[in-house]
Formats: structure tokens, C-alpha cells, sequence
């Protein structure tokens, strides 16, 4: 721990996901990556590019421009900007959409790309002979006669390192110099006057973490004569410029291009590495501490990068570095059993390292509070008590003067460890005392007692619309009531208000605000009331989630996933219990809207609701999952996925359904339900049906010492004889026979047995001709099952008119011609 700040690792299964994207294609390899808030994005050798959301991957764009080398995404997530190894720049637009194309611009053909930096829908680009280009991505849709979409900046004396940008300035880091740019007054001016040999990097830092925002200063235009004259309109004292220097030293220098300290570090370097606190997304979650072995043998500065307000970061081989210039020491490092091939920054002090394993490693420096109270937001009681017990002492610190922290009270009634709990009780000693230091002396100025008049501005309509509000919020408080009793019943006046909410925003508000509301009045939580009934508001009025913001939408996640909770038709890895298929889930529409939109990690949702397993089964990306196919059970998507297999692919189907037949989960091998599993007929049905009767029972005799007794009824047997009579090497005329098996009723199903034995009893004895009324033509169809007349089970045949039928159809459909009839 540094001060206040910790360092921890999010767990996801990301690298699962790309593990299980990638694993098939032994020929492609990874080059290059970026990540932003909501997408991870690879470049590979192929050309291609694979975008991955909410860990799970997505989508493939095709190149045909060459390997890829580097890749970027923009902040603002509209646009990916790619080098090939031939110099060439793709930069694409919308890329999510189906129909994204991407723009060529040859501005570095030859030449190897060294850096991307996105400056709204600017790309500035840097390679290794030193030239520097900008690249405008808005030029594709504004199609401005006035702007060129791409142009050369300067050409500088070796190859780029590093890019930065603030507001109008740019930031450029060679191996040899680094260069202040005013891009306004289109003037550059070298930082410092030694000279380097190496690839170290540059960047901006600015304590507001404004450095996207250009204020306005004036309306009216201005020329400056110096760079001061403009510091002096834009008040930029608090942005800092680091330049990494040789000898683990860093420069601090200003908008001035001046030189005003020089941080040295090597004395640093032997510290300890630091402790990682491993975060888990569950709510079960508990607290995990991490330390890599080592020292620090040798180090250098290479790229350096800003880390919040405060810190520096930078790697070197396979160690992470985090510095606090301020303090003028090491704050965290951090070593991997691999080298780091790269690293991208997503904001929040959040940075996703990508090892030379093709592994993620997501890592973050939090302020102790900040860390506290995200988990106990998202319900991580356990994993908060832990970590406070871990910081006892920075926690009581920080509790004289947060504004927050008192909330650790509610962990009093949401520990239920006994163990856990008493070790708590100096900080609920501390937040007690805390809350009567406050009580006994409110904050004074001068002797004033500090108060917020709330209504000086409004004071004739505000109380009337607090009022309202109240009446509203007691009214709903009748409906919350009659619910703990009857749950189905819906007061008039309640459904009147709440459909007067026509937004959805203020309907989202409205509940929220009713839950502080029911706390503050009962003391109670109503949290699961009021995100049902928003469910079924939003379900009522078919409203789609991609219209909702993000704290809506996550409000109706953990509604529809706590709807769907009472039964649990999910294995602990995930995969769905074969009885899941026969519960379609409550308000399956909006679950199934979810389920399609691109907000949400599409496994947390499958676990909850595993019937929607039907959509993931297969995918144009994957293919067919045949383990999750088999144990979802549904024989309607088992036909329609398998019909097309081939000989080897029947093999692996029998080898999984053997095996889940024991019991088995087919993706994690622990013991689960299989009520409602396939039985074995289907499955030989199914199997017939693909590959014809003579090879069905040929894979199925293979499989024969896992077959029960009497698991493949009579029907079977009798589809295979019926469909070997009609075998056609025609794949549509193939169906017809199985099509016609398939809609006999139990009687007809019986008079189709005695065909079958007059068959028999034709072939067998010395019985021949006689069951023919008369011999019809070879080439003929029956009118009514499409079959062929002439066959081994329907021999009987009759000409009542002008038509010609089996019997046997022609007494199920009444004695009645239905072409006749029509006519």
C-alpha cells in the first residue's frame, strides 16, 4: 500500500474466451492489441482483426492489407486505426456494424509503424524513420472539401517512440529528443538539450484529467505572440510533461518546453515487489493476496504512461512499474512468470496487460476508499470486510474525515460470520463515535453554522412538487404492502401513476427514489419489489434495452436474473442441466432482448437463465458446441443441428451422450441431474434419419455394450425397416418417409405393423402376389403421401378414380380423394 492507494488484479474469464477463440487456429498469430472500456480488440497475422465485448468474442473483420503491427481504438469507441506490416494504415468506422468498410492510406508505405495516438477523431501516426502524419477520421463522413483526411506534420531526426496529446498540444518522442508541438501556431520546440540513445517515451499529466477538453476562451480571434501569451489564456499550471531519460531517471518539464526537475530513481529500485489484492466479480467473492518472487536486477524507462492524477508508469521485460513523481519514489511494482508484450489504458487508473502467454492480466490503482465502497455497492460483503480488516488502520484514518465510509455500518446485519464480525468492532466503534463528534459539532465558518438553503432559488413551487412526490412514494408504499400478502394484485392508482411515466428514465428514478424512500420509512429493503415491477413495466411496454443507460439497464439485469433464481437449472460451470430446455424463463422476451444486446457478458446471463443456451449453441464465430447441444436436450434442436453430420461426426455425438448418460457434465466432469436428458430412441432415430438406416444401425452396433435393455423401443425398429424400403439417394425425397413415420397417430402406427408382417410373411413363405389388388406403375407416386407406389410395406394399392393410392393412405384420409374433391 502507497498512502491511501492499493494495487489490485480484476478475475474475469476473458482468458478463457480468447484461449477458446484462438485455440483452432495453429497458423494464426497474435501481433497486437488494445483495449478500451468496452471492447478488447487483436490484430493477427492473417490481417484479420477480432473484436471481443463483455468477455465474449464478437466479431472478425477481414484484411487482405497484410499482417497487422499495431492497432488502436478511439476514445470515444467509433473508430479502430490499424498498420500492416506494410506500412498502411486502416482506419475503420462503426465497426461493429455489418456493413463496416475500412479506409487505406498509404502516408507510411514502406515503413514500419511505431505509435498511434487518438485525439478525438484525429490519429496521429509515428514511424521509424522519424516522420510524423495526422490522419482525420471524420473526413469519411463529413466528406469536407476543406479538409484533407490526411497530411504530413514534420519529419524528425530518428525513429518515434512515443505520442502524446493535451488539448492542442502534441507531445512527440524520438529515440534522441523529445518535441513540445503547439499544433494551433503549427511550432515545435525540443525539451531539454541533452541528447539519448534508446526508446524512451514521453507523456502528459494533468491533474483535472481534462486533457481531451479544449476550453473556450473567447469568441474573438487572436494571434499570441509567444507561447506565453497563450499558457497565460489557458491556465494549464497543473499539467506536467515527463520525459524518461537513461540511468532510471525521469524529467519533469512544463508548456514551456523548460526543464524543471529531474527525478531520480535507481535508489528506488529496491523495494520489495507489492502486494496485489486478486478482486473476484462474484458476490461470494473473498479477499486474495498475490506477491511475485524476485528483485529488480536491472531496469530502464521505455514508454511511460500516465496513471491517473498521480503516478508514472512504465515496464520493462516482465515487470510492471508504478512511480509517484511527487514523493520521488517506486509506489508498486510487479512481476510476471512471462515478458509483457504491451499494455492499454482504459481509464479509472484501470490498464489490461497483455504477456508474451497471449494472457490478459487486468491491474489497477485505487484509492483504499474507492476500493471499499465499490464492493460494498455491488454486494460484496465478505470480500469488503476483508479488505478492511486488512487496512484496519488506513480505514479508521480515513473514516475521521470520509463522507462515505459510515456506510460500513450496514455490514453489521450482512455478516453473518462469527468469527468475521466481532474483528469489525473498532470500526463501528469508530464510525459511532464519528457520527455523535459530528452531531455534538456541526461544521462552523467563523462561527456560522454552515447551512445549504436548499429552496432560496424556488421557494414557491419547489415544497409543492416535494409534496407530490411524497403522495406519490405513499401511494406506492400501499401497493409494496399489499404485495407482501398478494402478490398479484395491482392497486388501480398505483398502475395509473406509473403509467403516466412515460420516460424511462424517470421511471427508473421513481423506484429508486421509493427504495430510499421504504428504508428511511420501514427500514426496510425493498430493492427486489422495485426491480420487479420495473420488469414488468418495461416488459408491458415492450421497451427495448438498447434504448436504457447503463445504470437502467444493469437495474434490469439483476431484475430478470433474480426472476428466474427460484430454480436452478444451471451446472456450477455454467452449462445447462438437460430439464432446463422445458422451462422457458419469466419475461422471456426482455430476457431474450438482454441476451442480444452487446452491453452485457452474455455468461452471466446463461448461468441465471440457461434456457437461452438455444441461442449460443451454435454461432457463426464457434460453429456447433456438440457437448452443449447434447446436454440441453431438446430433441427439435438436436435434429435440426445433427441432421447434416457426417459418419466421423456421430461418433463424437455417441461419445458425449454415452458419457452424460453417467451423470456427467459434459464441460467441467462433476456429477449433475440429467432428468429429462435424450433418451436413447431419439437419439437413434435422429442418427437414422442422417445417415440412412443401413449405416445408422451399422455406428449404433459400435455403441451397443452402452445401450440399455429395451432403451430403443419398437418404433425405432420399425422407422428403420420403414425408411430402408424407401431409400433414395435424393437428400429431399430421403425425408418423405420419415416426415410420413413421424405423423402417425398411435391407430395408424398400428396398421402400419400389420404391413410390416404381411411384408414379412410375403418374403419369408411362399405367400406372393396375392395381397396386390392390382399392379400399379413402378414410376408412380401416391397422391396423398408422396411415396412410391410400388414398395415392400404399402404394397396395397387402389385406383378409386382417376388417381392412384396406397391403401393404407387412402383409408386414413376417409376414403376420399383430395384431388377430386378440389376439383
Amino acid at each position: 500500500m502507497e498512502g491511501n492507494f492499493v494495487l489490485a488484479e480484476y478475475s474475469s474469464n476473458i482468458n478463457s474466451v480468447i484461449k477458446q477463440t484462438f485455440q483452432s487456429m495453429q497458423r494464426i498469430k497474435l501481433t497486437c492489441f488494445d483495449a478500451s472500456p468496452h471492447y478488447l480488440i487483436f490484430g493477427a497475422t492473417s490481417g484479420g482483426i477480432y473484436i471481443f465485448q463483455c468477455c465474449q468474442f464478437v466479431k472478425l473483420i477481414p484484411s487482405k492489407e497484410g499482417s497487422a503491427s499495431l492497432i488502436a481504438i478511439s476514445k470515444d469507441e467509433h473508430n479502430v486505426a490499424v498498420a500492416t506490416s506494410r506500412g498502411l494504415i486502416l482506419v475503420l468506422q462503426n465497426f461493429l456494424e455489418d456493413s463496416s468498410k475500412y479506409q487505406v492510406f498509404s502516408e507510411h508505405e514502406m515503413r514500419n509503424v511505431t505509435y498511434f495516438k487518438w485525439h478525438k477523431n484525429e490519429l496521429y501516426v509515428g514511424d521509424d524513420r522519424g516522420k510524423v502524419s495526422i490522419i482525420n477520421a471524420s473526413f469519411q463522413t463529413t466528406k469536407s472539401i476543406f479538409q484533407l483526411p490526411t497530411a504530413t506534420l514534420m519529419t524528425l531526426d530518428s525513429a518515434i517512440v512515443q505520442i502524446d496529446t493535451y488539448r492542442s498540444f502534441l507531445l512527440i518522442s524520438t529515440k534522441t529528443k523529445t518535441y513540445l508541438c503547439n499544433t494551433e501556431q503549427e511550432r515545435f520546440i525540443q525539451i531539454g538539450k541533452k541528447l539519448r540513445d534508446g526508446y524512451y517515451g514521453a507523456c502528459f499529466s494533468n491533474n483535472h484529467n481534462d486533457t481531451d477538453e479544449i476550453p473556450i476562451l473567447s469568441t474573438k480571434s487572436n494571434n499570441y505572440e509567444s507561447v506565453n501569451e497563450l499558457l497565460s489564456n489557458c491556465n494549464d499550471s497543473n499539467t506536467k510533461i515527463y520525459c524518461a531519460r537513461p540511468g532510471a531517471r525521469l524529467w519533469e518539464a512544463n508548456l514551456e518546453a523548460k526543464v524543471l526537475t529531474t527525478y531520480q530513481f535507481k535508489g528506488a529500485l529496491k523495494a520489495e515487489s507489492s502486494k496485489v489484492l486478486v478482486i473476484g466479480c462474484e458476490e461470494e467473492s473473498t479477499l486474495k493476496i498475490t506477491q511475485s518472487q524476485g528483485s529488480l536486477d536491472q531496469f530502464n524507462f521505455q514508454k511511460i504512461y500516465c496513471l491517473g492524477e498521480r503516478f508514472v508508469l512504465t515496464y520493462y521485460l516482465d515487470k510492471l512499474y508504478v512511480f509517484d513523481p511527487v514523493e520521488g519514489k517506486l509506489a508498486f511494482w510487479i512481476g510476471f512468470d512471462c515478458g509483457i508484450k504491451d499494455v492499454a489504458f482504459i481509464g479509472n487508473g484501470q490498464v489490461y496487460v497483455w504477456k508474451d502467454n497471449l494472457e490478459i492480466s487486468v491491474l489497477a490503482v485505487l484509492q483504499l476508499e474507492t476500493l471499499i465502497l465499490s464492493t460494498l455497492y455491488k454486494k460484496q460483503f465478505y470480500l469488503c470486510t476483508e479488505i478492511c480488516l486488512e487496512y484496519s488502520e488506513a480505514v479508521l484514518k480515513l473514516l475521521e474525515t470520509s463522507k462515505k465510509l459510515y456506510l460500513l455500518s450496514a455490514l453489521a446485519t450482512k455478516i453473518s460470520d462469527n468469527d468475521l464480525l466481532p474483528k469489525l468492532g473498532p470500526i463501528f466503534a469508530k464510525i459511532k463515535q464519528t457520527n455523535e463528534k459530528f452531531l455534538r459539532n456541526p461544521q462552523k465558518t467563523n462561527n456560522i453554522v454552515v447551512v445549504d438553503n436548499l429552496y432560496s432559488t424556488k421557494p414557491a413551487t419547489i415544497p409543492t412538487i416535494i409534496e407530490d412526490k411524497n403522495k406519490d412514494l405513499k401511494l406506492m408504499l400501499k401497493q409494496y404492502n399489499l404485495n407482501k400478502t398478494h402478490k398479484t394484485i395491482d392497486i388501480p392508482e398505483v398502475s395509473n401513476l406509473l403509467n403516466n411515466f412515460s420516460n424511462k428514465q424517470e421511471l427508473f428514478i421513481l423506484f429508486k427514489q421509493f427504495a430510499e424512500y421504504v428504508k428511511a420509512e420501514l427500514n426496510e429493503d425493498s430493492i427486489d419489489w422495485c426491480q420487479n415491477q420495473y420488469l414488468k413495466q418495461i416488459s408491458q411496454r415492450n421497451i427495448s434495452v438498447k434504448d436504457l443507460d447503463q445504470e437502467s439497464f444493469e437495474f434490469l439485469i439483476e431484475a430478470v436474473t433474480k426472476s428466474n433464481n427460484l430454480i436452478n437449472f444451471s451446472c456450477p460451470c455454467g452449462y445447462p442441466l438437460p430439464k432446463c430446455h422445458k422451462n422457458a424463463p419469466n419475461f422471456y422476451k426482455t430476457a431474450l432482448d438482454l441476451f442480444n444486446s452487446r452491453k452485457i457478458n452474455t455468461e452471466q446471463i446463461l448461468k441465471s437463465i440457461p434456457y437461452l443456451w438455444r441461442y449460443k449453441i451454435k454461432t457463426e464465430i464457434y460453429g456447433l458446441n456438440i457437448p452443449a447441444l447434447i446436454q440441453y436436450s431438446n430433441l427439435d434442436l438436436f435434429k435440426e443441428y445433427t441432421l447434416e453430420l457426417v459418419y466421423d461426426n456421430w461418433h463424437d455425438v455417441l461419445g458425449y451422450f454415452v458419457k452424460l448418460n453417467k451423470s456427467i457434465c459434459l464441460n467441467c466432469d462433476k456429477r449433475i441431474d440429467i432428468e429429462s436428458v435424450l433418451s436413447w430412441t431419439e437419439v437413434a432415430k435422429v442418427i437414422v434419419q442422417s445417415l440412412g438406416s443401413k449405416n445408422g444401425i451399422k455406428i449404433l452396433e459400435k455403441y451397443e455394450k452402452f445401450i440399455p435393455n429395451g432403451a430403443l423401443d419398437a418404433g425405432f425398429y420399425q422407422l428403420c425397416v420403414f425408411a430402408h424400403s424407401f431409400k433414395d439417394e435424393n437428400k429431399m425425397k430421403r425425408d418423405v418417409p420419415f416426415r410420413f413415420y413421424k405423423e402417425l397417430n398411435k391407430e395408424a402406427l398400428g396398421q402400419l405393423q400389420q404391413c410390416m408382417a404381411n411384408n414379412f410373411k410375403r418374403k419369408y413363405t411362399s405367400v406372393k402376389a396375392s395381397y396386390y389388388e392390382f399392379v400399379p406403375e413402378k414410376s408412380g407416386l401416391c397422391q396423398l403421401c408422396n411415396l412410391p407406389l410400388k414398395n415392400d410395406i404399402l404394397f396395397d394399392c387402389i385406383k378409386p378414380c382417376s388417381h392412384n393410392f396406397h391403401k393404407f393412405c387412402y383409408e386414413r384420409n376417409d376414403n376420399s380423394c383430395n384431388i377430386c374433391n378440389n376439383n
